[in-house]
């Protein structure tokens, strides 16, 4: 926990990597404060929103201003090392908010403090013609994945518990970078920066 400096063995419960989300379990983990959930399904584009995360690693919550600026986006990631594994996903929220290594399953907040996404790609990049920018997973598809896990019901792209194969890791973190780029289709097509930059 970044406010206290403690610490908390987590059990990864499931995970979707199609969308990017993954369901954990804390151990010994009493008396936590949460924050309030908003309704992705009525974000609109130029409504307030703050980014937040532990940019590039500094063990501080950093917060990224900006808008909204497209829903239900479509983006198309590469890997850093090779522009060959790359993975899809869709419906995201577009941002104007620098997005770094670090932020990656932070919370997308409106003005009003409601968590609306989760961060997971962007460009902190800007320059006089292109202000930075970033995607985030809206909190209701999220939401609908984690309950599924709960549930204990696996699909063709949810997965309950570990990785069938036997002594491999957990599933792959989501990037926290990505560079824009467009592919001519109208979708954006980014390349992954940081692969396995840390969740908070």
């Amino acid at each position: 926990m970044t406010t206290t400096g403690k610490t908390y063995p987590a059990t990864l419960i499931g995970y979707d990597e199609t969308k990017d989300v993954a369901l954990i379990r804390l151990q010994g983990a009493t008396g936590l404060h949460t924050i309030p959930i908003g309704n992705s399904a009525v974000a609109k584009t130029g409504e307030q929103v703050v980014a937040l995360g532990n940019a590039e690693g500094t063990g501080a919550i950093v917060p990224a201003g900006g808008q909204v600026t497209g829903l239900d986006k479509t983006v198309t990631a590469s890997d850093k090392a090779t522009a060959d594994d790359t993975e899809t996903l869709n419906g995201m929220i577009q941002i104007n908010a620098g997005i770094v290594p670090g932020d990656s399953g932070g919370p997308l907040n409106t003005s009003a403090g409601q968590v609306i996404g989760i961060n997971t790609a962007g460009d902190s990049t800007s320059t006089g013609q292109q202000p930075p920018e970033g995607f985030a997973i809206p909190i209701d598809t999220a939401l609908s994945i984690a309950g599924q896990i709960a549930a204990g019901h696996p699909s063709s792209t949810v997965t309950v518990g570990y990785p069938a194969s036997s002594g491999s890791s957990p599933a792959p973190e989501p990037a926290a970078t990505r560079r824009p780029r467009p592919d001519g289709r109208g979708t954006e097509r980014l390349r992954r920066r940081d692969r396995r930059a840390g969740r908070l």
